[in-house]
């Protein structure tokens, strides 16, 4: 594997996590929302 190639899966997790947190936080604002305002 080079070096380039092992850059481009760094960034591609490091993506793949952010998407990830987005989500869940996403998900959790919104339930937080419902239950506030029923």
């Amino acid at each position: 594997m080079s070096r380039a190639d092992l850059n481009v899966a760094q960034k591609t997790e490091v993506k793949r996590l952010e998407d990830a947190m987005r989500d869940s936080f996403v998900t959790y604002v919104s339930d937080y929302f419902e239950r506030l305002f029923p």
